[in-house]
C-alpha cells in the first residue's frame, strides 16, 4: 500500500494515519504505517525529506477525505 492510499484510509475510518519515519540498513529512510509494515514508497536519504514528504502526502489524503 503506498503511503497516500493508507492516510486516504484512515482518514476515511474516522482515525488519524500514523505515518512513521524508520532508518534502514542501508542509511535511507522509509515510511513505515502504524502497524510497523513499510509502504510503497521511495526510500529517503535524509529524515527531513521524509519528514517533508510525509506533510505533504498527510495534507493531499486530509483534503481528499474532506471532499
Amino acid at each position: 500500500m503506498t503511503p497516500i492510499q493508507y492516510a486516504k484510509n484512515e482518514f476515511a475510518a474516522g482515525r488519524f494515519p500514523m505515518i512513521m519515519i524508520e532508518a534502514g540498513i542501508s542509511a535511507g529512510f522509509w515510511l513505515h504505517d502504524g502497524d510497523f509494515k513499510t509502504l510503497k514508497s521511495k526510500c529517503y536519504t535524509s529524515r527531513e525529506a521524509a519528514e517533508k514528504d510525509r506533510a505533504k502526502i498527510l495534507t493531499r489524503a486530509q483534503k481528499a477525505a474532506t471532499n
